[in-house]
């Protein structure tokens, strides 16, 4: 289900959300390879930090390969969701979804995608759904090419 109510491509939706401190709140210990990850994520080269993500599970690559393959059916679920509470201009729903979301795409170190999420709960949390269809585009595309890079971390992992 994608839903576009915005005239602007999601490349100019992209530029609005800009990498904060999420790097840093997504693994406090890591803070001083903050700026190493922004980087990275606003250059496009990749969509997860990989050894962000190693050192979370130890570099258990069994582990990281199990986490990744649960993720990507659950987080088709939760873009669903997503997508259907702005639609409907449900906040609660809006904000619950994107909330688990958020903490998903923190495991994995997504960085860009998890600021995005972070967004969207704030519109949840906060009762303006303007935005809220056209940041659920930006956000599925930076799903879509987080789920690219996934798959083949999983193929090389494996």
């Amino acid at each position: 289900m994608s839903v576009r109510c915005s005239d602007e491509s999601p490349e100019e939706l992209a530029k609005r959300f800009k990498i904060g401190d999420a790097a840093t709140a997504m693994n406090p210990c890591l803070a001083d390879r903050t700026e190493t990850v922004l980087e990275t994520s606003n250059t496009g080269h990749t969509f997860f930090n990989i050894d962000d993500f190693m050192c979370r599970v130890g570099d258990d690559r069994t582990l990281a390969r199990e986490l990744v393959e649960l993720f990507l059916p659950e987080s088709t679920r939760l873009l669903d969701q997503i997508q259907k509470a702005a639609c409907e201009i449900d906040r609660k729903a809006l904000e619950s979804a994107a909330h688990a979301l958020k903490g998903s795409l923190g495991t994995l170190s997504a960085t860009r995608a998890f600021e995005i999420a972070a967004t969207l709960e704030t519109i949840g949390k906060e009762g303006d759904m303007a935005s809220a269809l056209s940041t659920c585009n930006v956000l599925e595309r930076e799903l879509s090419l987080l789920y690219s890079e996934l798959a083949t971390f999983v193929r090389v992992a494996g």
